[in-house]
């Protein structure tokens, strides 16, 4: 059996009575019983027994349809026949769901939708969007986090590690000395000296450039791919919660707001850093016991990281 070419809900290939969510590269452990109901079987019926169940059908009784004797156009009450589709709606294919009347054709396989629902359907068990799609494991959105971090640090070291260094080159300098002194008090002051270096104009250069790093990282590509490289190797991406797709880069921009926010606050003395440092923490905590899966920058764009790969919609 080959796979599906794009995410959504299919055929479970395991078990024919459900369905099972695919991701766009494995098949998901989601899964959702189908709704679909059996279509009675259709009894062939001869013409001639067709026009006698007919109400009032016998010697010289006229037969509905008029110049159609035996109904074959429009069918009647008498004939056995299987439901006639209302002109204009594409004809029923058996062993999908009941369509509802009145309703928008409901396609199939695409992404974030689940067939049946409603009285008769079920969603998938977990955390999802509001459109179905099962949402990412907190597990999964740290260890994203966590390669994320490794790739951004490399590039930013590389960019503006010149500058760091210069900053605290002075500190290494004392360290050094401290190291081949034989004062015990040498240590005690390299931790009050480091705070000093921590100020100055390249230290300041170099937290500009890993801030510049961490937004052109994660807007260009939640905006182009709706996943960072680190949850294209967990299988998770971003999309706004009602809406599947890479995100618009207003959204994308906002969602980075908070990480921005933190990230300027921390360089600040006193007070200020800690309550950044505490506001981070609350936020890469949150999802895990938010009923939405939802962290403080998700909540703030409205986004939700979700199991596998958005799909540029077209225009």
């Amino acid at each position: 059996m080959t796979n599906p070419t794009s995410p959504g809900w299919y055929d479970d290939p395991d078990a024919p009575d459900q369905l099972r969510y695919f991701d766009g590269v494995l098949w998901s452990r989601h899964t959702a019983p189908r709704s679909t109901r059996a279509v009675p079987p259709v009894t062939a019926v001869s013409p001639v027994d067709a026009g006698s169940a007919a109400p009032g059908a016998g010697a010289g009784a006229e037969r509905p349809g008029g110049d159609d004797p035996y109904g074959w156009r429009g069918g009647h009450p008498g004939a056995n026949q299987p439901t006639q589709q209302p002109y204009g709606q594409p004809p029923q294919q058996y062993g999908q769901p009941p369509q509802q009347w009145g309703q928008p054709p409901q396609q199939w396989g695409q992404p974030g939708q689940v067939p049946g629902w409603g009285a008769a359907g079920a969603r998938p068990t977990g955390p999802a969007t509001p459109d179905g799609v099962p949402l990412a494991g907190y597990w999964q959105r740290v260890g994203a986090f966590i390669l994320d971090g490794l790739i951004t640090a490399v590039i930013t070291f590389i960019l503006g590690g010149y500058f760091l260094m210069r900053a605290l080159q002075p500190w290494l300098d004392a360290f050094t000395q401290a190291l081949n002194s034989t004062d015990p008090t040498a240590f005690e002051n390299l931790s009050q000296d480091l705070s000093v270096y921590m100020t100055g104009s390249d230290f300041y250069t170099f937290v500009g450039i890993s801030v510049i790093v961490g937004l052109i990282y994660h807007v260009a590509f939640l905006t182009r791919f709706g996943a960072t490289p680190g949850k294209m190797a967990l299988r998770i991406s971003v999309r706004r919660r009602d809406t599947p797709g890479p995100l618009p880069l207003p959204v994308a921009v906002r969602r980075y707001f908070l990480t921005l926010a933190t990230a300027v606050l921390g360089t600040l003395p006193g007070a200020l850093s800690a309550l950044a440092l505490l506001v981070r923490m609350v936020d890469l905590l949150f999802p895990a016991w938010d009923p939405q899966r939802q962290a403080l920058h998700d909540k703030i764009a409205a986004t939700n990281v979700v199991q596998g790969k958005q799909v540029r919609q077209r225009d």
